[in-house]
């Protein structure tokens, strides 16, 4: 209510009443004395240009014409990152392999339960065909 706080109903209707709200002590926030792990340094973005409209910031339709701004960078020109091209390309190269893993879980896994994805076949095949005798 109006950002004050109320102890009690007494306390609300003396408000309503235009009487003071109760003053509440202020409590200090304590400070850090350090800032944690791996934010001592100052921040400092990455910004490159955009390669989708290639430092333009327009966005062209497929025809050659000007359409409005870029989508990517939003007319903007460049692009802010907060990790380096390196490590953003490292992360690619790490998601391509996981990525390599699940197929290979799911070719395992697919070859393990043979028989269970043929039965799930043929009743899939009853659906399509209406021959669920209802």
């Amino acid at each position: 209510m109006s950002g004050r706080d109320f102890d009690d109903i007494a306390d609300i209707n003396k408000f309503f009443d235009g009487e003071a709200a109760p003053a509440r002590p202020v409590t200090a926030i304590p400070e850090r004395a350090g800032k944690p792990d791996g934010l001592d340094t100052e921040f400092s973005p990455f910004i490159e240009e955009c390669p989708a409209c290639r430092g333009t910031g327009k966005f062209r339709s497929w025809s050659g014409r000007i359409v409005g701004d870029c989508f990517k960078c939003k007319g903007q020109k460049n692009r802010t990152f907060k990790t380096s091209p390196e490590a953003r390309a490292k992360a690619r190269a790490n998601n391509v392999v996981k990525a390599a893993e699940r197929d290979e879980a799911k070719r395992a896994w697919r070859e393990q339960h043979r028989d269970l994805i043929k039965w799930m076949e043929i009743e899939a095949d009853r659906f399509r065909t209406g021959k669920w005798g209802f």
